[in-house]
């Protein structure tokens, strides 16, 4: 008896296996999951593109919003609808133009007034990788001034991948700029 019991745990591994190959043989000429390993494989670089796209995009959806904005509150200060002094109508109506796609409390601007349009100088707000607006002021010039109004906002980046060739400051940021300059109206 004892005989038997031990060639019958001898032979079962030996069936088991057996079995094993016979129901897995079928999968086995199956190459179906072929497309799903090449996808497994594929998957992070095609998603990566695909947030780097969109990253791209949302960035000059922002570049664009934030240039429609300034135009649209500097024509304010062009008709004299907004004057020295009234910086918090300026911020409302930069605000309501843009706020739907940036933070307003990020937004920060420089508002000057000049003799000539060769006296307006360059910008130089976002250079060496760091963004300072502690000199800017809201100082519109009155009836026919030439005006700059410059705008900025720091634009958060969230996908790593592009960051570096994106962002132009230090802190990975990627620096909008607006800029327009005109001569007011005379009111």
């Amino acid at each position: 008896m004892a005989w038997a019991r031990d060639e019958r745990f001898k032979a079962k591994p030996a069936r088991m296996a057996w079995r094993m190959r016979q129901r897995l043989r079928p999968w086995a000429a199956d190459r179906s999951g072929a497309t799903a390993v090449e996808f497994g494989l594929l998957a992070l670089p095609f998603f990566l593109i695909v947030l780097a796209i969109l990253e791209t995009s949302l960035v000059f959806l922002g570049e664009i919003t934030l240039q429609r904005g300034v135009a649209t509150v500097s024509r304010d200060i062009r008709v004299g609808t907004i004057r020295a002094g009234q910086a918090e109508l300026f911020d409302k109506h930069l605000c309501d133009t843009v706020g739907f796609l940036m933070t307003c409390s990020k937004l920060r601007y420089d508002v000057r007034s000049y003799s000539t349009f060769a006296a307006i100088p360059p910008s130089t707000a976002g250079d060496n990788g760091s963004f300072d607006s502690s000199g800017f002021r809201f100082a519109p010039g009155g009836s026919g001034a030439i005006n700059v109004v410059r705008v900025y906002y720091e634009w958060p980046l969230v996908t790593d991948f592009f960051r570096k060739s994106l962002a132009g400051l230090d802190n990975g940021h990627y620096l909008m700029a607006a800029t327009t300059a005109f001569r007011g109206e005379r009111f």
